[in-house]
């Protein structure tokens, strides 16, 4: 592949670039999120928007649980404060420890 024809690495460089805040929700502190429409356009890169179906879920999921007939207790792998997640991202991110899902309390 020829130097500048990486579509992954055009959108990594405008989701990770240096103007964005990976610790903030949205990109900047202030909320906002820059992407570079025009280079990704001309890569070839699709971005689609869209919700999950989570709600549709919900309430299933809460009466599984309920009767002890699914598990969450197996997926969640760490158990923390909210000071821990930092560590508990960065841990998460290299895919050490075994961590699949933490749970955070305040």
């Amino acid at each position: 592949m020829r130097s500048g024809s990486d579509p992954a690495g055009a959108a990594s460089r405008g989701v990770r670039g240096t103007e964005l805040d990976p610790a903030a929700p949205a990109g900047h502190r202030d909320g906002s999120l820059r992407v570079p429409w025009a280079q990704l356009f001309d890569k070839g890169v699709r971005v689609g928007f869209g919700r999950t179906h989570d709600r549709r879920y919900t309430r299933l999921l809460r009466d599984l649980i309920l009767d002890g007939r699914a598990h969450p207790e197996r997926v969640v792998t760490h158990h923390g404060t909210l000071d821990d997640a930092p560590d508990f991202y960065a841990t998460f991110d290299r895919r050490e420890d075994g961590m699949v899902k933490a749970v955070l309390r305040p």
